[in-house]
């Protein structure tokens, strides 16, 4: 149990206030901190860190773009999405394209409840499938909303673009 901190003459409600804050400060500090992802410098030179809600949107993007065999120390890390690259974009494809972010989501990243995944077609590009995920971070109790842009064809656009 949390210290509840009182100040001479204070009311319930102000003592209150102060538990949840102190509740709500540790919780936080639980999100965790770690370097940025992708790597960079910050205006110092020292490597750019992130934290708390950041930091978890960071791991998820991670956990999403790395495809399994690829972390020789944890081999079963990541998501099969890529396993998908060259598939039609086709209702089938979305709802496994789903289905793999969800079950990476769920096993990989403990300090969110997820809430809902749910994939959709590009309509201004057709080699591209839009993941809409909607999670909520477990020690703080807070919502987010990311979408995660996957290219059923690696490389094909770009490539087209570059030669005129």
């Amino acid at each position: 149990m949390l210290p509840v901190y009182v100040v001479h003459g204070n009311t319930g409600r102000f003592i209150f206030w102060i538990y949840v804050r102190v509740v709500a400060i540790m919780n936080r500090n639980l999100l965790g901190k770690g370097w940025a992802f992708p790597i960079s410098p910050d205006i110092q030179g020292n490597i750019k860190f992130s934290q708390y809600e950041k930091s978890i949107e960071e791991s998820v993007r991670i956990i999403l773009s790395t495809s399994p065999g690829e972390r020789l120390m944890r081999p079963d890390f990541g998501c099969m999405i890529n396993e998908m690259i060259f598939s039609p974009n086709s209702p089938q494809a979305i709802t496994q394209a789903e289905h793999y972010v969800r079950e990476a989501i769920i096993r990989w990243e403990p300090r969110v409840i997820l809430k809902e995944v749910k994939g959709a077609a590009d309509p201004g590009n057709p080699v591209m499938v839009k993941i809409h995920i909607h999670y909520e971070i477990r020690s703080v109790n807070t919502f987010f909303n990311m979408v995660y842009p996957f290219y059923l064809e690696r490389g094909e656009i770009d490539s087209q673009k570059q030669l005129g």
